[in-house]
């Protein structure tokens, strides 16, 4: 009966101590470790500068809707209150998910209303499928990748 007891106490013993080594977790000085992930929120939430968007999008409206000074003027202010506005929605912390979505959707139908008093509905539709997020920089930095790609290879 003693030596069961003895045995079983230093099979106890031995199996603390094992596991108090931690054999199947890889620790910070051995190979293989990786920090665990962290995430930072605001990385999602991306505000841009309202000057710098109306100018991007102001020059592709003016060149495909033929506006004149005015129309110029008045796109540009609907323009830079449009993107302010989608700025404070999205630096709001207290909102959610969907109510941001919820109002940007409003301030979208807003915006769509006032544009159309300066160009037509055809041509409002036709700005909904513009595509404003490549510039002339950005299709030359492509360029040049690809070359450098081709080099390469």
């Amino acid at each position: 009966m003693k030596r069961i007891f003895g045995i079983l106490s230093l099979v106890l013993i031995f199996s603390t101590y094992s596991f108090a080594q931690q054999p199947s977790m890889v620790q910070r000085g051995q190979r293989g470790y990786t920090a665990p992930m962290q995430f930072d929120n605001t990385a999602y939430i991306k505000l841009t500068d309202p000057v710098e968007e109306t100018q991007r999008v102001l020059e592709k409206c003016v060149s495909a809707f033929n506006l004149d000074d005015f129309q110029k003027e008045i796109m540009k202010n609907i323009l830079t209150k449009r993107f302010e506005d989608h700025n404070v929605i999205l630096s709001d912390e207290d909102n959610t998910k969907d109510l941001r979505r919820k109002k940007i959707e409003a301030r979208e139908k807003l915006f769509v209303i006032e544009l159309e008093t300066i160009i037509t509905r055809d041509q409002v539709e036709q700005f909904k499928d513009m595509d404003f997020s490549e510039t002339k920089e950005d299709k030359k930095k492509k360029k040049k990748r690809k070359r450098k790609r081709n080099k390469d290879s």
